[in-house]
């Protein structure tokens, strides 16, 4: 199933925050299911030409500044900020299955998952 979302400056320059957190919630409050991987693909449609050297002298260049400043892409900073809150989740994910294989009684181990099923659910 293909879904397509497209934002032209309204929401977000660049909806990338938005699309990844859209995809989460369908997937876990719609379907009630693991969220599955998403393949995304960015179309830059007006690739910066910001020249940091020439200072605007005209109102059209000062307007076409403003604009360039408004709807900049900030793609690079979402894809960053994504890529680390999932490495952040592999990380307690790892801590969470070391923790478990050092568990050797069952009891203990049920009452540590309860543990941590009750403290994600209180967040």
């Amino acid at each position: 199933m293909c879904r397509k979302f497209w934002d032209g400056g309204v929401l977000s320059n660049t909806p990338l925050k938005e699309l990844l957190y859209a995809h989460r919630d369908y997937w876990v409050n719609v379907e009630n299911r693991e969220v599955p991987d998403l393949d995304i693909y960015i179309v830059n449609v007006h690739p910066s030409g910001i020249d940091d050297f020439h200072m605007p002298e005209q109102y059209d260049e000062v307007k076409d500044r403003n604009n360039d400043m408004l709807y900049g892409d900030r793609t690079y900073n979402d894809q960053c900020s994504a890529s680390l809150v999932t490495d952040y989740i592999d990380f307690i994910a790892s801590l969470q299955d070391l923790a478990l294989s050092h568990i050797k009684d069952d009891s203990e181990k049920n009452a540590f998952l309860k543990k941590l099923s009750q403290r994600w659910k209180s967040k």
